[in-house]
């Protein structure tokens, strides 16, 4: 079995909703997603997915 573990090395993201940027991370969750086999072997990829605040006081959007 082969596991890859992947996480962005961004250190926040733009609100989808007002463009602000943020780095205050509210939370984070993994997901393992299973790959095509390499070299006989299984292969999964595990993705760190994080969540950001929106910290502009006018947007609708909190998380």
């Amino acid at each position: 079995m082969i596991v890859l573990r992947l996480a962005s090395v961004q250190r926040g993201n733009h609100c989808p909703t007002c463009g602000t940027w943020s780095e205050r991370v509210h939370s984070q969750r993994y997901r393992t997603v299973q790959d095509i086999p390499l070299f006989g072997k299984t292969v999964f990829l595990r993705v760190r997915s994080r969540k950001f605040f929106c910290d502009c006081s006018s947007c609708s959007t909190r998380i």
